[in-house]
């Protein structure tokens, strides 16, 4: 049942994640009905995910060759890397 799932889901939220911020929401496909959900409507950042649709969008607009500069500056000294 759904609510085995949630138990075994919400332990492991406490057991593996205790301060970490944490949204979960599993719907059924072809019902739409929500079987479990933790957190679901606050907004997080999906870090790594975004990284990569930004990686592969820059790789497609720039190409593999293109190089970032990153200029670091320190007591009115630059040095380029």
């Amino acid at each position: 049942t759904s609510s085995c799932y949630a138990d075994k889901i919400q332990s492991l939220i406490q057991d593996k994640t205790p301060e970490a911020s944490v949204g979960i929401l599993i719907e059924q496909v072809n019902t739409g009905k929500i079987l479990y959900s933790y957190n679901a409507n606050h907004a997080y950042t999906p870090a790594s995910n975004t990284k990569i649709l930004t990686a592969i969008a820059a790789l497609k607009q720039l190409g593999n060759s293109y190089q970032f500069w990153t200029t670091v500056s320190a007591n009115n000294a630059k040095t380029i890397f």
